[in-house]
């Protein structure tokens, strides 16, 4: 996370929005009793890909890190463009799994926080907001029916 200008963004934005998103599903396992489980979180990745990038990307760069977590990294800290583009992706999480009916729902759960440089370290801001993440789908989980 150190290298984050190394990816084309602004060395002299004055504050990065750092999301993290993790595709939460049903237990944590997408159809587990169904042959295709896997095929089905992978087309669950794929698409919270799709439409993180469509939610967050006017505002910065979006990445994969691994699994089912995603970052953004925006030079933005206007929380009603942050909540306008959290608004979209809720909005389009909704429509995909209103059109696709997947078997399990899918559900993003996300955290964020601001760097400021010169203030604060990027690794204590991403881990803030992968703790505001891992809070989220906490309570996603169980709000959940049984």
């Amino acid at each position: 996370m150190g290298d984050v200008y190394r990816y084309g963004l602004p060395s002299f934005a004055l504050c990065v929005l750092i999301a993290l998103f993790g595709v939460l599903m049903r237990g944590d396992a997408v159809a587990a009793d169904a042959d295709d489980g896997h095929a089905e979180g992978d087309r669950h990745i794929i698409n919270a890909a799709r439409i993180i990038s469509e939610s967050l990307g006017a505002l910065g760069r979006c990445f994969r890190t691994g699994g089912d977590e995603f970052i953004a990294v925006a030079g933005t800290t206007d929380t009603a463009e942050v909540s306008r583009a959290l608004e979209k992706l809720e909005r389009l999480s909704e429509e995909y799994n209103r059109t696709e009916a997947p078997p399990v729902p899918m559900r993003i759960a996300c955290g964020y926080a601001v760097f400021v440089p010169g203030k604060d370290r990027l690794d204590d801001v991403e881990k803030l907001a992968d703790d505001r993440m891992y809070e989220k789908k906490r309570a996603m989980k169980q709000s959940e029916p049984a």
